[in-house]
């Protein structure tokens, strides 16, 4: 049945997309949608072109990468930032949920921002968020070129936002506990 769904760089299935018994499809958070269909596209693009190189200069080669690193780092925020404010929503009022961070509830928030959740479930995806902030974003906000060198980046940060299973989230006992600053001093 995964087989019915189609998408560019079969994304939706990576991400967790199924199709039901009644066949209705069953989709990855709706935040993800459509940067990471966009992020897909622009990958299979990329790769047609690497092998028809007189299609597409360097300049139109380093514009699909600018949309991959910024649809990657716009899907992987916008995931990990609903998840948190589903979590810290659904649990604020629960006495037994808050005592697991301390008792603190700015303790609670803390350990369940968007950040943190990232930096929990894979630091990897974290380390090649900074990578691609640092190394692609920010030289487009300098006004920078992306260097040739640097492309993998978005490729990795890419494949590795899709390892998560977008439709999983982990039990809340088993996050570590970060402090707030009221409780840090």
């Amino acid at each position: 049945m995964a087989d019915d769904i189609i998408s560019p760089k079969n994304w939706i299935v990576r991400a967790g997309g199924h199709l039901t018994t009644e066949d209705k499809l069953v989709l990855p958070m709706k935040c993800v949608l459509v940067p990471i269909h966009q992020a897909s596209t622009s990958i299979e693009k990329y790769e047609k072109e690497k092998y028809l190189p007189q299609t597409m200069d360097l300049v139109g080669r380093i514009q699909l990468v600018q949309n991959i690193g910024l649809n990657v780092r716009v899907a992987d925020k916008a995931y990990f930032n609903e998840w948190s404010s589903i979590i810290i929503e659904k649990n604020i009022n629960n006495n037994e949920v808050i005592d697991l961070f301390g008792g603190c509830k700015n303790c609670f928030k803390t350990s369940l921002s968007g950040n943190s959740l990232r930096e929990y479930v894979s630091p990897t995806l974290k380390a090649l968020g900074d990578q691609n902030n640092s190394k692609i974003i920010h030289a487009m906000d300098s006004g920078k070129l992306i260097k040739e060198s640097d492309t993998h980046i978005v490729f990795d940060y890419y494949e590795e936002f899709l390892k998560l299973n977008l439709m999983y989230y982990p039990a809340l006992k088993s996050f570590p506990i970060k402090k707030c600053k009221e409780c840090k001093s």
